[in-house]
């Protein structure tokens, strides 16, 4: 049972692993207040274009009790960087230059995780989703202080807060009928109803909540938190064939989603939602990754996201502020070197120094607002 579990979850996990986009738009008020409707129109993309002139990188230190076998989400802090690993589903902690620090301990005593799904940093405190159902405090360095919550039903992701928990279940619960969850103070309110013709699509989604933006791939709309509410703030519509027409008269099961991941005339998978100073950005997937930049109505769409990266770079494992944060293989990186390098082309960033095929996958950090 548990080996059917774990292959469960690695079936999810390369379903991830192609949620990734994004394409050319005009925006205009549609028929709801306060709604925008971002429309792309993808045959207007232009290529060969960089989302951003720079970025920023971290090696991640790699010991006998840090090895990664991939990088799920990513929280920063002044001073560290915590790591979530979906196939060894617990976290590691590192300093901000990437030297190794700690990691949180798998069993079932005090302050060690069965199955880790979901962590944040609030303060002083890490707050970590375990098993699905219970919500554990550390300090910073990964020291166990105490359980703080409990749910009966099972949740994928959660965002804390002092004055509560909101939890999201990307189908996971067959059956609930909501895809978030608010508790405060000890009530419970359940809010944006599940979609039927997606009852049998579960799927996994770490960073659904940036800011007070929430979204999630399967879904066009981007919801915005405020006054206590979760109400719609942006609508994504497509000139093109995509997923989100046809899951409206069209049920979708797990493998038929997998299927659809292949399917390079297919408009899909919103991602990487951030608000920053300057505007709004998203990915999508149109047989390969694009990127957006939504600025007072105008969309600037990138078909890479730096000059100097390969392209097998994944959605964002995290975002803080106004800066998104990838991961890339070691081996991919070396591999994209190679390749410019039979082009007579040379790549001339620091991230290429001293790479080893076995290192851990390195971390990419990208500034919205430069």
């Amino acid at each position: 049972m548990e080996f059917l579990f774990y292959w469960f979850m690695r079936k999810l996990f390369y379903l991830l692993l192609g949620l990734l986009v994004i394409a050319g738009c005009s925006s205009r008020q549609n028929e709801y207040n306060d709604v925008e409707t971002i429309s792309i129109q993808v045959s207007d993309t232009a290529s060969n274009m960089s989302a951003f002139e720079r970025f920023d990188f971290v090696k991640l230190e790699m010991t006998s009790e840090s090895l990664l076998p991939d990088i799920a989400k990513v929280v920063t802090t002044d001073d560290r960087i915590y790591v979530l690993s979906m196939m060894d589903a617990r976290i590691f902690i590192f300093s901000n230059s990437g030297k190794f620090i700690n990691n949180l301990k798998r069993g079932q005593g005090p302050g060690e995780v069965i199955f880790v799904s979901d962590m944040d940093v609030v303060g002083d405190n890490l707050f970590v989703l375990d098993n699905y159902r219970n919500v554990h405090k550390y300090d910073l360095d990964g020291n166990y202080i105490e359980d703080v919550f409990s749910s009966e039903e099972p949740y994928f992701s959660f965002k804390y807060s002092d004055s509560g928990i909101m939890l999201f279940d990307p189908y996971i619960n067959r059956k609930s009928n909501h895809m978030i969850r608010l508790v405060k103070d000890g009530s419970k309110t359940d809010v944006l109803p599940k979609e039927e013709t997606l009852k049998d699509a579960n799927f996994i989604h770490y960073n659904f909540c940036n800011g007070d933006y929430i979204s999630w791939p399967l879904c066009d709309t981007i919801y915005q938190t405020k006054d206590a509410s979760i109400t719609p703030r942006y609508a994504v519509r497509f000139d093109e064939k995509n997923f989100f027409d046809m899951k409206k008269s069209q049920t979708f099961t797990f493998d038929e989603i997998c299927e659809m991941n292949q399917d390079k005339t297919l408009c899909r998978w919103i991602c990487d939602v951030a608000p920053y100073e300057g505007g709004l950005y998203f990915a999508y997937r149109y047989g390969k990754p694009y990127y957006v930049k939504y600025e007072e109505g105008k969309v600037n769409v990138y078909t890479k996201l730096a000059e100097e990266l390969p392209e097998s770079i994944n959605a964002s494992v995290g975002n803080q502020g106004s800066e998104m944060i990838y991961a890339c293989r070691a081996d991919d990186l070396i591999a994209y070197k190679e390749e410019m390098l039979s082009e007579n082309k040379e790549l001339n960033h620091d991230v290429y120094k001293s790479l080893g095929s076995d290192d851990n996958p390195v971390l990419l950090f990208f500034d919205l607002d430069r």
